[in-house]
């Protein structure tokens, strides 16, 4: 928490849409959490980072969410830091590529990770 009180940085919970956000574990509920910032309503220039949550469904679900893949591509445009946990990472960086680099950046994947 020291880290955190010295670079003045504040995590907030964003989302699609106002209300509270379902937490999971696995794919279990687990709690809930207010919403601080609708993604909407914010551009990329209001964050100093990103994290995408990890697991399976989220990034599913995020990848899927058109505002939500323009919203991380912004933060990717503007050389901002992304930390995607777990499942995220590949989804991250497949939404986050413009339509051109697909083909390969596959390939790449395909090579590193195998297929």
């Amino acid at each position: 928490m020291e880290s955190r009180a010295r670079s003045r940085l504040e995590p907030s919970a964003g989302s699609t849409k106002p209300g509270r956000v379902q937490a999971f574990h696995h794919l279990d509920k687990a709690g809930t959490h207010p919403v601080d910032r609708v993604l909407a309503s914010r551009t990329v220039e209001s964050f100093d980072a990103l994290v995408l949550p990890g697991g399976v469904a989220d990034p599913d679900a995020l990848r899927m969410h058109p505002l939500a893949v323009e919203f991380t591509r912004g933060f990717f445009e503007s050389a901002k830091p992304v930390a995607a946990i777990c499942h995220a990472a590949p989804a991250t960086l497949v939404t986050s590529r413009k339509p051109a680099d697909l083909d390969d950046f596959r390939t790449a994947l395909v090579e590193e990770f195998g297929g």
